[in-house]
């Protein structure tokens, strides 16, 4: 029973759920014929839009350091005039860099933070009249030429409404302490099992319940963009908001492809890795209490969802408590109903199971060792998702920026 309940809790029924969903999606998809392609990808032959049709955004605070790379990777599959960079109150180098490149720049005197930069910046140049589709693009990403090869047809299906990225990991265990490598590993695992599993199941046409749509490179098209509020009050973070939008006023579809990718640079030490985990975690919260509840099997799905976190994290944040109660000897119900040997190894076991996962599929054997301490790291995650919660319902932010440490 012990083992049953804890393989639920660290993985959950929405991992089996969803990754069954995902796996079905697979099997539909494979015995279609050649001719159905463009149905598997919800093609309908109409609507195209073409890469000169595309702006890029990319907003910016004090990007001196990652901005020219980003840039120069969108230049191998984007015109230089279709790229525009939101210089939010830059102090620094930044605008100076993007001039030099030849690409667009519009500076602001004063700091709207990101959706505000954003939402400005589409206003002022008027870009969803001018394009028929807008990427936004983290200053730290690194966009692979295939994207729009890959993200486009999607829209030729006039139901999808946006394309969310595949967020993958800047990876680079030569560069980097291992105590660095142990946080990105870590996020990279995270990455791995919600996009492979949970988007990928909740992104099929025929369920569409995705709750976010990440902004760190994802495809919008331009009409939905002037029915969505990209910047309401009180919001810390914009791209849950923004899918919600699409949900709740039923402007389409999302779509999701592990090939529409982009690399980002996570961060590389507890105080910032916390810190943006608690950051996306009040987000949530804070679009939830905006929202609201709807009927419909998009928060159907979104309560089983929270309700099963919920209660993961309660579980992981008792943790240390039910060790100290062993040692101390209180309380004696503790001691006489948990067998703590066998529950720490029976979570550090399946969680590592995970971790041996994609450590295989990922065909990379550094998992194996920074693995071996993920489980620590999943108690600060349930801290963020349970101390933020109050905070979402009772807390405005400003959006101010908040960026970790760029390397």
């Amino acid at each position: 029973m012990t083992i049953l309940v804890v393989i639920l809790v660290v993985l959950g029924v929405n991992f089996i759920f969803w990754g069954t969903i995902g796996l079905v999606r697979i099997v539909v998809d494979a015995t279609k014929k050649q001719s159905d392609y463009n149905e598997i990808n919800y093609l309908d032959g109409l609507h195209k839009i073409f890469p000169s049709e595309v702006a890029v955004m990319i907003p910016a605070y004090n990007e001196e350091k990652v901005i020219e790379k980003t840039i120069c990777s969108l230049l191998k599959f984007v015109d230089k005039n279709n790229i525009f960079v939101m210089c939010d109150n830059c102090n620094d180098k930044t605008a100076e860099i993007v001039k030099n490149l030849g690409v667009n720049v519009l500076e602001f005197p004063t700091s709207n933070g990101k959706a505000g930069a954003l939402d400005k910046g589409i206003k002022q140049l008027n870009l969803t009249k001018k394009f028929s589709a807008i990427l936004f693009v983290d200053a730290d990403t690194i966009i692979p030429k295939t994207y729009l090869k890959y993200a486009l047809p999607f829209f030729n299906n006039k139901k999808v409404m946006a394309v969310a990225g595949y967020a993958k990991t800047l990876w680079d265990p030569s560069k980097l302490s291992f105590l660095e490598m142990f946080y990105i590993s870590h996020r990279e695992r995270v990455y791995s099992m919600v996009q492979t599993i949970f988007k990928f199941g909740q992104t099929w046409k025929y369920l569409n319940v995705s709750p976010i749509v990440p902004g760190f490179a994802s495809i919008y098209r331009s009409s939905a963009l002037e029915k969505i509020e990209i910047n309401p009050e009180g919001l810390i973070i914009e791209d849950f908001n923004m899918t919600f939008e699409i949900h709740r006023k039923k402007l389409g579809i999302i779509a999701h492809d592990p090939k529409v990718f982009a690399h980002t640079q996570d961060p590389h030490n507890f105080h910032d890795y916390f810190r943006q985990v608690k950051r996306w975690q009040l987000g949530f919260w804070q679009t939830v209490r905006r929202h609201g509840f709807w009927k419909g099997l998009f928060w159907y799905s979104l309560l089983l969802y929270i309700t099963e976190i919920f209660l993961s994290s309660i579980m992981f944040l008792l943790l240390p408590f039910i060790i100290l109660g062993y040692f101390v000897g209180f309380p004696d119900f503790i001691n006489n109903n948990v067998h703590l040997a066998s529950l720490l190894l029976t979570i550090f076991f399946v969680d590592y199971l995970l971790t041996l996962i994609v450590a295989f599929f990922q065909a990379r054997v550094h998992y194996l060792w920074y693995g071996l301490g993920f489980v620590f790291l999943r108690f600060f995650d349930a801290l963020a998702f349970v101390y933020t919660m109050p905070k979402g319902f009772f807390f405005r932010s400003s959006g101010r920026w908040i960026s970790p440490q760029r390397r």
